[in-house]
């Protein structure tokens, strides 16, 4: 009762002793309500601000060949740009019997491949001969074995073995650090 009678919407007097409450009239909780509501209104475009900022990744891990073809399924129901960095395009041998069509779909719907790969034997004619693939070829060397790709806020790290295994991770600022190291690498590679 005394938050109440702080905030202006009960009153009290003392009879013979008795402390007794009663309301200060209907205008004092509508005030009340109508101050509670601004508040709210204030806050509200802060609170989504911040979570915003605070949202976190989201990592999903897919196992198995019929995974593999739904993420494959997914890159061409995103249709952004992909870019690689990995060997030799695995995928056709992995994926041996879906991946012409995978490939006839991305060509049908002009989704454009950007490709860091080994100057390895065989993978310049491999690149040559993928449509909307464009490459560029980093020393054997210098080339770790990592195989991701990122398209859109999502960036995918796979495993190419005979129960293949990729990790989605949605993150906007992951995706824009991996994005950068594309881009820097891509300057440096030979085309």
């Amino acid at each position: 009762m005394n938050s109440l009678q702080e905030k202006g919407v009960v009153s009290f007097t003392i009879l013979e002793g008795v402390k007794s409450y009663k309301p200060t009239g209907l205008s004092s909780f509508k005030a009340l309500a109508r101050e509670k509501e601004l508040l709210v209104e204030e806050l509200l475009p802060k609170l989504r601000k911040k979570k915003k900022k605070e949202e976190e990744p989201v990592i999903e891990i897919f196992r198995g060949l019929k995974s593999t073809k739904s993420v494959f399924e997914g890159f061409l129901r995103d249709g952004r740009t992909m870019y690689i960095y990995g060997g030799s395009n695995p995928a056709r041998n992995y994926l041996k019997y879906y991946y012409p069509k995978y490939t006839k779909t991305r060509e049908q719907q002009g989704i454009r491949v950007e490709a860091l790969h080994p100057d390895i034997p065989g993978v310049r004619e491999m690149a040559k001969s993928m449509p909307l693939w464009k490459a560029r070829f980093i020393d054997k060397k210098l080339f770790s074995p990592n195989f991701w790709i990122i398209q859109g806020d999502k960036v995918f790290i796979l495993f190419w073995r005979e129960d293949p295994l990729i990790i989605r991770i949605t993150d906007k600022d992951l995706t824009k650090t991996y994005l950068g190291s594309f881009k820097a690498l891509w300057k440096a590679a030979e085309k």
